[in-house]
């Protein structure tokens, strides 16, 4: 008896606590893909500089 009471509170803890779960793991995975966006936009800008630079200085020599 004490076995069916504590699977159904443990099943109605779970359903209340899977959307929450649910909804952290869909912002943490979204902030994980926009700072992968941001961080590819960044070295592509730092390799645009370098690429930049070097021409420049082809000139001059």
């Amino acid at each position: 008896m004490v076995n069916i009471i504590d699977m159904s509170i443990g099943m109605i803890i779970g359903m209340i606590l899977a959307p929450i779960m649910m909804k952290g793991i869909k912002k943490l995975h979204q902030e994980y893909k926009v700072n992968k966006i941001l961080k590819n936009l960044r070295m592509q800008r730092v390799n645009e500089n370098l690429e930049h630079e070097n021409k420049n200085n082809t000139f001059l020599s």
